[in-house]
């Protein structure tokens, strides 16, 4: 799935959005973005869905390490 610039906004908005203000709509919009991501596909619907109370958007520098 591909991203128009207003969709990778609401979904950048909704994940900059503290956990405790996120509204139904974030959390279906995060939802909806999570769920076409092949590295997730392997989960079920409530982890998911529990994902998106917690997941949050960063920005790093090119070639920063995430995760060893």
């Amino acid at each position: 799935m591909k991203m128009t610039g207003a969709m990778e906004t609401s979904f950048k908005l909704a994940l900059k959005k503290p956990p405790s203000l996120r509204t139904a709509e974030d959390l279906h919009t995060i939802y909806c973005h999570l769920y076409h991501m092949d590295v997730l596909s392997h989960l079920r619907e409530h982890q998911l869905r529990s994902m998106c109370t917690s997941a949050r958007y960063e920005r790093h520098e090119a070639n920063h390490i995430l995760f060893l």
